[in-house]
C-alpha cells in the first residue's frame, strides 16, 4: 500500500470516529431544529423535572444515558476528553497536511479504494470545523456527566451549554431552519393631543399620495405666463385645422407618424433596389484601350484646342479692327520737325532763361563726366541776340535725340505759363 493510500485510510477513519462521536451526542439530548448541537438545557436540572412529573401523575424519567461510564475503557483513563480531541485533531492534521504536500510536488496515485479526496481548501476548513465542533461537544458531554453526578454543580446557569449551542450556530453542519420570531407584546402609547393631531392628518397612505398633488397645484398657480400667437400665425392654424377639430399635438403626431411611414418605404424601396443589383451581374466587356485611356495623349490633345480656340479669336479680333478702319477716312496732318527749327521763338518769353539754365547744367556736367559732344558753346552775348543767330551750324553740334529732349521740356515750361 502506498503513501497516498495509508494517508487517505487514516483520513477516513478519523471522520468515522467524529461521526460516531457525533450519533453518540445525539442519543445524550433529542432536539428538533438542529440535530447536531445537544440541547442540554432542556434537561436542567434533572430533579426538578422528576418532581413536576411525580406530582402530575405522569411516567417517571429514563435514567438519562451517561457518556462517560458507557465509553470503553482504556489504558488512558486518566485523559480527559479535550486532551483526546487535540490528539485527534493534530492526527488528523498532520495526515491532511502530508497529503496536501505530496499533491503540491507531483499527482498522487490513484488508490483502489472509493475515497475521493476533496479540494485543498475544502479539507482544510472542514477539518478545521470538525475539530473545533470535537473540543467543545466533549467538554459539553463531560459538563453534562457532572452536572448528572453533582446537581448542584453550575446552579441553575447553563451558560457553557448556551454558548456552545450559539457558537456551534455558525458551523456549516448546522441545519439551516429559519428561526421562530417571538411575539412582541410591547404597543407604543400616544397622548391625547397626539391622537387628536393623528386624526386631523389622516392616514400616512393618504397623505403621501396627495402630497405631490398639492405640490402640483402650487406650482402651476405660480406659473402665470400665456403664451399668444400672433394674427397671422392662428389665420394659418385655422386653416390647417382638419373637420374633426383634432389638437395641435395630435396633428403633429399624425404628421411625425406619416413622415416615419414614408422614410420606411424608402428604406425599403433602397433595400430592394440593392437586391436588384446584386441579381445583375451583367457587365460589358471593353477592349483595353478603351478601358484605361493614355493620360499624355489626353493632356495634349486639350492643350492643342486650347492654343487653336485662341489663334481663331485673335484673327476674329483684327479682321473686326480692319472692318473698322477703313470707315475711318480721317488723317491728321503732322508738320514737320523743320518748320519748328527755322520758325523765329525769340519773342516768346521765357526762352532766353531756359536756354542760359540748360547751359549752366551741360558745364556742370562737363566739369564732372568730360566735354560733351557740342564743338563751340553758346555765348551770352548770342543769347541776348535771339535764336535767329543760332543758325543750322550749332545744331549740328548736338544730336537729334537731345535736341527733342530741349524742345519736350520748353514746351511743357512754355505751357506753365500764362500769357
Amino acid at each position: 500500500m502506498s503513501e497516498d493510500s495509508q494517508l487517505c485510510s487514516q483520513i477516513d477513519s478519523i471522520l468515522a470516529r467524529l461521526d460516531r462521536r457525533m450519533e453518540e451526542a445525539k442519543t445524550v439530548s433529542p432536539f428538533k431544529e438542529n440535530p447536531s448541537i445537544p440541547d442540554f438545557s432542556s434537561r436542567i436540572p434533572l430533579n426538578s423535572r422528576q418532581n413536576n412529573r411525580a406530582s402530575n401523575n405522569e411516567m417517571p424519567l429514563k435514567k438519562p444515558f451517561n457518556y462517560q461510564e458507557q465509553r470503553p475503557k482504556s489504558g488512558a483513563e486518566n485523559e480527559t476528553a479535550q486532551e483526546k480531541a487535540q490528539k485527534i485533531g493534530e492526527t488528523f492534521f498532520n495526515s491532511l497536511g502530508k497529503l496536501l504536500n505530496r499533491q503540491a510536488n507531483a499527482e498522487p496515485e490513484q488508490s483502489s479504494g472509493t475515497f475521493k479526496i476533496p479540494e485543498h481548501h475544502r479539507l482544510e476548513s472542514f477539518g478545521k470545523e470538525t475539530y473545533v465542533q470535537e473540543v467543545k461537544l466533549n467538554e459539553a458531554i463531560q459538563m453534562q456527566s457532572q452536572h448528572q453526578k453533582h446537581p448542584s454543580f453550575g446552579g441553575n446557569k447553563p451558560k457553557l451549554a448556551d454558548s456552545y449551542s450559539k457558537s456551534s450556530s455558525k458551523s456549516p453542519l448546522r441545519d439551516k431552519s429559519p428561526l421562530k420570531e417571538s411575539s412582541s407584546s410591547f404597543q407604543p402609547q400616544l397622548s391625547k393631543k397626539s391622537m387628536v393631531i393623528a386624526k386631523k392628518l389622516g392616514s400616512a397612505k393618504e397623505r403621501l399620495l396627495t402630497q405631490p398633488a398639492r405640490e402640483a397645484t402650487n406650482n402651476t398657480e405660480s406659473l402665470t405666463f400665456k403664451p399668444e400667437i400672433n394674427k397671422k400665425s392662428a389665420k394659418i392654424a385655422n386653416k390647417l385645422t382638419t373637420p374633426s377639430k383634432q389638437n395641435r399635438w395630435e396633428a403633429l403626431y399624425l404628421q411625425g407618424h406619416e413622415q416615419k411611414i414614408k422614410l420606411e418605404k424608402i428604406r425599403k424601396e433602397a433595400e430592394e433596389s440593392k437586391k436588384e443589383d446584386k441579381e445583375c451581374t451583367f457587365k460589358p466587356s471593353i477592349t483595353p484601350t478603351k478601358e484605361r485611356p493614355d493620360k499624355s495623349s489626353t493632356i495634349d490633345r486639350l492643350l492643342s484646342w486650347g492654343k487653336v480656340k485662341e489663334q481663331k479669336i485673335k484673327q476674329k479680333r483684327d479682321d473686326d479692327l480692319e472692318k473698322d478702319l477703313e470707315g475711318c477716312t480721317f488723317t491728321p496732318q503732322i508738320n514737320d520737325l523743320k518748320y519748328f527749327i527755322e520758325e523765329d521763338i525769340s519773342s516768346l518769353r521765357g526762352v532766353s532763361k531756359f536756354l542760359d539754365r540748360q547751359h549752366a547744367a551741360r558745364r556742370l556736367k562737363e566739369e564732372k563726366f568730360g566735354p560733351t559732344p557740342i564743338k563751340e558753346e553758346l555765348s551770352s552775348e548770342q543769347t541776348s541776340e535771339g535764336v535767329s543767330q543760332y543758325n543750322s551750324t550749332t545744331s549740328k553740334d548736338i544730336t537729334m535725340q537731345e535736341f527733342a529732349e530741349a524742345i519736350e521740356s520748353l514746351h511743357d515750361e512754355l505751357h506753365s505759363f500764362q500769357i
